[in-house]
C-alpha cells in the first residue's frame, strides 16, 4: 500500500515538473544590464523586439545593455485606471505627510485637474495660492510624484493627451534635442486632424494606426457572402447574424477608437449631404444639426453591428485570432493585428484565409504614442528608449521583415513608422507592407477632434450601456426583425430599437468621471434600452404595424427634424399611444404628393406629408384634434427632435401635443374616427398564412411571419 502511494505521488510530481524542465530557456541578463520599468498594452512581439533592440542600441552608445520590467495590464483602459489610482495615492502621501496638509475632496479633484493652469498662470509672481484646489494642482505640477514606472509605451493618443494635460506625463526632451525629426516632411505635428506629437513634448507618435475591417475568406463562403465586408455598415448586415466579432471598448481603447471612426464618418455623410443642400445658406446650426443626426445615426448603426455580435470579448487581439480561426466571420479591429494574424496564419503559398481592409473614408490615421512618467526612477533610460522608438534605427523595426538589415529579430511586427522618410524605396524593399502610404489614407478623412474628442470616455460607457449590457434583449429582437421581413418590414420596431435616452446636447454635458454618477446613469441608460429591444422583439414577432413604405401608400419626409425614431407603437404594448389601422387605403388626393408643411411651434418641429390630400390640425390651440387613418406612420414632434425621450407615464391614447415632447399622431389617408386605447385591439398572428382579399384595392396580399401586411377580410389589423 505505501509502494502503490510513492508511486502516486512520485508520478503526480513528475506531471508538475515536465512544464518547468520543457520550458524554454530565458535569454541570459547581463549582469551590469541598467534597468526601465514600463506599461503597454503592446503585444509580446513587440516588446520583445523593441526591449532587443533599445538594449542593443543602448548598449552601442552608452556602454551598457538594458532590461526592460514590462508591466502588462491588459488594454489601455486598464492601464489608465492604473496610473490614475497611484498617481492619486502617491499625491496623498505628498501632500498629508510631506506637506502636512488635510486630504479633502477639493484637493482630490484639483490636484490633476488641468483646467486650472489657468488661474494658476495668472497668479502674481511668488504668490502662493488659497485655494485648497489650486494649491494641489501647483504642488502636484511642481512635484517628482512617481509611480515606480518610468514609460508608457502604446495606447492611443488619446489616452496620452489626456495624461499630459493632467500632468503624468513630462516633457522627453526630443523637440530640443532633434528639432529635425519634427519637420513637416519627417514627423509632422498633425495631418487629417489627427495629433502626432505633444507641442510640448509631453508625448511622441511612434507608430501609425487605421482601424477597419477583418474576415474569414472561408467563413464567407460557408455563409454565401460573395462580396468581403470593406465598410463599417457592411457588418450590420442581417447575413452576419451572430458571425462578427467585437471588443469590450470599456476594456480596449483600439476598439473605443474603432467606433469612435464609425461614428466620425457618419458625422462627416451627414454634414456633407446637408452643406450640399443648404448651398450658400449653411450655418453653423446647420452643421451641429447634422453632426446631431450624424452620431444617432451611428449609434443605430453600431446597435446593428452588435445585433450580429457573436460576443464582446475584453481583449481586442482575440477578435481577429477568432476571425483567423472561424470562431467568427468578421470583426472590427486595429489594422497590426489584422496584419500581424493574417501572416500568422498564411501557408506556405503566402495565402492566407484572413484579410484586413482600412474603409476608405471610414478611418483616420492616428499615432500609438510614446511618453516619458513624471517622477521616473529611471528618467534618463526613459527619455532614451523614446529617443530610440523615433529613430531610424527604432522606426525600422515596426515593418520591416525578420532578417533584413536592422529589422525584427523573430517577429514581424507588421505597423507602419511614424516618419515619413521611411516611405522611401531605400526602406520599402526591407518593408513587409511596402505598398501602405499612410499618408495619403489620412488624407481621405478629415478627423474632427472637436465632434468627438469630448465624448471620448461617454462613448465607451455609452455602447457598454447600449450594446453589451442589453445584448442578449438586442440580439433577440433583431432576430425577430430579421426573421419577420427584416429591417424595411418592420419600421416601427427599428424604431423602437433606435430610440434614445438623451439628446445630443445632454450627451455633452454628461459628466461620467464621478463612479457614483456613472453608475446611477449606466443603470438608467441600459434599463432603457432593455425595455426598447424587448419592445421591439415583441412588435417584430406579432408581425403587426405597417410593413414599409410600399405596403402603407402613405410615405412621410421630415424636411428638418432628425429622425430619432421616438413612436411608441408597441401593438398592445402598456405604453401604445394607439392602434394602427392599415386597411390598404389609396390616398383621396393622389396627386398632392407634399400636400402641407405642419410647423408645430416652429423650429424645426416642421414635416412634409407625401399623398394624404389633407391638411393636420391647427397646433395653435395646443389640445389637438385625433386624426386616425388608413395606412398610417406615427410621427413624434417636437422642437429639436435629437433624441426620443422616455414615454409619459400616462396619456391620451392619440393625442398631439404640439411642441411637446412625444406628440403622436396619425395621418389621415381618406376618413378619420377617434381611436379608443380601450378598444384597441393587440396586434396577433394570423391563423391562416396563406393569402387574404384586400377590401379596397381588390389584390391578393400574403399574410403571415414574414409578410409585409397581416390583415382580415375587413381590413382592419389582426
Amino acid at each position: 500500500m505505501l509502494t502503490r502511494t510513492l508511486i502516486i505521488i512520485a508520478a503526480f510530481a513528475v506531471v508538475l515538473a515536465v512544464p518547468f524542465v520543457m520550458r524554454p530557456g530565458a535569454e541570459a541578463r547581463p549582469a551590469d544590464a541598467l534597468q526601465l520599468v514600463a506599461i503597454s498594452p503592446h503585444n509580446e512581439a513587440i516588446r520583445y523586439e523593441f526591449e532587443r533592440g533599445f538594449s542593443d542600441w543602448h548598449q552601442a552608445r552608452y556602454g551598457r545593455p538594458v532590461t526592460i520590467d514590462w508591466r502588462a495590464l491588459g488594454g489601455t483602459s486598464e492601464i489608465v485606471r492604473y496610473y490614475e489610482s497611484e498617481y492619486t495615492a502617491a499625491f496623498r502621501l505628498l501632500w498629508t505627510r510631506t506637506l502636512g496638509r488635510p486630504w479633502t475632496a477639493e484637493v482630490a479633484g484639483g490636484f490633476n485637474n488641468d483646467k486650472l493652469d489657468a488661474k494658476l498662470a495668472a497668479l502674481p509672481p511668488g504668490q502662493q495660492p488659497t485655494d485648497p484646489a489650486l494649491a494641489a494642482r501647483k504642488a502636484f505640477l511642481e512635484s517628482d510624484v512617481g509611480i515606480g514606472i518610468d514609460l508608457f509605451f502604446g495606447g492611443g493618443s488619446y489616452d496620452h493627451n489626456r495624461a499630459a494635460r493632467k500632468g503624468y506625463l513630462v516633457d522627453a526632451g526630443l523637440l530640443e534635442k532633434h528639432p529635425d525629426w519634427f519637420a513637416p516632411e519627417v514627423i509632422p505635428q498633425s495631418i487629417g486632424g489627427e495629433t502626432y506629437y505633444d507641442e510640448k513634448g509631453r508625448w511622441y507618435g511612434a507608430c501609425l494606426s487605421t482601424f477597419g475591417l477583418c474576415h474569414n475568406r472561408d467563413s464567407l463562403e460557408r455563409l454565401g457572402i460573395e462580396k468581403p465586408p470593406t465598410q463599417w455598415a457592411h457588418l450590420a448586415n442581417g447575413a452576419y447574424f451572430k458571425q462578427i466579432g467585437l471588443a469590450d471598448p470599456t476594456k480596449s481603447g483600439s476598439i473605443t477608437k474603432a467606433f469612435e471612426m464609425i461614428v466620425q464618418q457618419q458625422m462627416h455623410q451627414a454634414v456633407d449631404a446637408r452643406k450640399a443642400a443648404a448651398g450658400d445658406a449653411w450655418t453653423p446650426e446647420m452643421e451641429r444639426e447634422a453632426v446631431a443626426e450624424g452620431f444617432f445615426g451611428a449609434m443605430r448603426l453600431i446597435q446593428r453591428i452588435a445585433g450580429n455580435a457573436r460576443y464582446f470579448t475584453d481583449g481586442a487581439s482575440t477578435v481577429v485570432t477568432d476571425v483567423s480561426d472561424g470562431n467568427a466571420a468578421a470583426g472590427m479591429c486595429i489594422d497590426f493585428y489584422g496584419r500581424f494574424q493574417a501572416e500568422s496564419v498564411a501557408g506556405p503559398d503566402g495565402e492566407s484565409r484572413l484579410a484586413y481592409v482600412s474603409p476608405v473614408g471610414g478611418t483616420s490615421v492616428s499615432a500609438d504614442p510614446v511618453a516619458v512618467f513624471r517622477g521616473a526612477s529611471h528618467g534618463d533610460i526613459a527619455r532614451r528608449f523614446a529617443e530610440f522608438v523615433l529613430s531610424i534605427d527604432g522606426q525600422k523595426l515596426w515593418n520591416y521583415r525578420v532578417g533584413t538589415p536592422g529589422g525584427p529579430m523573430h517577429y514581424s511586427l507588421r505597423r507602419l513608422p511614424v516618419r515619413r522618410d521611411m516611405y522611401t524605396p531605400e526602406h520599402r524593399q526591407y518593408m513587409a507592407d511596402a505598398k501602405e502610404e499612410p499618408y495619403e489614407l489620412a488624407a481621405q478623412m478629415t478627423y474632427r477632434g472637436d465632434w468627438t474628442g469630448p465624448m471620448f470616455n461617454f462613448l465607451r460607457v455609452f455602447i457598454q450601456t447600449m450594446a453589451l449590457e442589453p445584448h442578449r434583449e438586442l440580439q433577440a429582437a433583431w432576430r425577430a426583425i430579421l426573421e419577420n421581413g427584416g429591417p424595411e418590414g418592420n419600421p416601427e420596431a427599428m424604431q423602437l430599437i433606435g430610440r434614445m435616452p438623451l439628446t445630443f446636447d445632454q450627451i455633452r454635458d454628461q459628466d461620467i468621471n464621478d463612479p457614483i454618477r456613472r453608475m446611477t446613469l449606466t443603470r438608467k441608460w441600459a434599463m432603457f434600452f432593455k425595455k426598447n429591444y424587448d419592445a421591439a422583439r415583441k412588435l417584430a414577432e406579432q408581425g403587426c404595424g405597417v410593413k414599409g413604405p410600399a405596403s402603407t401608400g402613405v410615405t412621410v419626409l421630415r424636411s428638418r427634424a432628425v429622425q430619432t425614431g421616438e413612436s411608441p407603437l408597441d401593438c398592445g404594448a402598456e405604453d401604445a399611444a394607439f392602434t394602427q389601422a392599415t386597411i390598404g387605403a389609396t390616398p383621396s388626393n393622389p396627386r398632392r404628393t407634399s400636400a402641407a408643411t405642419m410647423e408645430c411651434g416652429g423650429n424645426d418641429a416642421a414635416f412634409t406629408q407625401a399623398a394624404i390630400g389633407s391638411h393636420p390640425p391647427n397646433c395653435e390651440d395646443q389640445a389637438a384634434r385625433i386624426w386616425t387613418a388608413a395606412a398610417t406612420t406615427p410621427l413624434s414632434l417636437k422642437p429639436s427632435s435629437l433624441a426620443s425621450p422616455e414615454p409619459r407615464q400616462e396619456r391620451r391614447p392619440a393625442s398631439m401635443d404640439c411642441g411637446g415632447r412625444d406628440a403622436a399622431f396619425t395621418q389621415a389617408a381618406m376618413t378619420a374616427r377617434p381611436v379608443s386605447r380601450q378598444k384597441a385591439r393587440p396586434c396577433k398572428q394570423p391563423q391562416d398564412r396563406g393569402t387574404r382579399s384586400s377590401s379596397l384595392a381588390g389584390t391578393a396580399r400574403p399574410t403571415g411571419r414574414g409578410s409585409a401586411l397581416a390583415r382580415n377580410d375587413r381590413g382592419t389589423p389582426r
